[in-house]
């Protein structure tokens, strides 16, 4: 779990840059092992709770203003109320997923089937993209809010095509099995 909650804290902190006000410059984490949600200081990488989503999510995306986030293995997706990690329910899917993340141009998921999914935000709805070619392992880390979508699976970093789902090798993140995901905020 301490690999899954390291790599939700690199995606949630980059990717929650936009709902802090400017003057708490800090960024939000997620950390999946407790549930716990919090404000991560990428100075000093000081840790503090805000609150408890209740679920263990599959990562964060951010969309529109709006932070999102599936269930880890489940099919429920969810809005997160960025300051204390409350989720309010939009919709099932269906497909049982392993990692959720975003671009600027939309929520992602990635379903067990190995298949990308894109997100209806209002309902939660999955439109399949398609196969990604990834070997899936859970925890798989999802990049969010930057303008390319990268997954982190069985220690390898993957560039994929939001338009066809195909998942191309980057190289290997060499991190001995520990899934981290990055992301850039613009």
């Amino acid at each position: 779990m301490t690999a899954r909650f390291l790599g939700l804290v690199v995606s949630a902190a980059a990717t929650l840059l936009s709902f802090t006000p400017s003057a708490r410059a800090n960024v939000l984490a997620y950390e999946s092992s407790t549930s716990d949600f919090g404000i991560v200081d990428l100075t000093t990488g000081q840790y503090t709770s805000l609150g408890n989503a209740g679920q263990t999510l599959a990562g964060l995306g951010n969309y529109g203003g709006n932070l999102y986030a599936g269930i880890n293995t489940g099919t429920n997706f969810y809005q997160v109320n960025p300051a204390n990690g409350a989720l309010t329910f939009i919709g099932n899917s269906g497909v049982s997923i392993v990692a959720t993340g975003s671009t600027t141009s939309g929520v992602y998921e990635l379903g067990f089937d190995d298949n990308l999914y894109s997100v209806n935000l209002a309902n939660g709805a999955l439109t399949l993209i398609g196969n990604t070619g990834i070997p899936i392992i859970s925890p798989t880390g999802m990049s969010a809010n930057g303008p390319n979508l990268y997954i982190n699976s069985t220690s390898n970093l993957y560039l994929v095509d939001t338009s066809t789902g195909h998942g191309s090798l980057v190289g290997s993140s060499g991190n001995g099995g520990k899934h981290r995901q990055s992301s850039r905020n613009h």
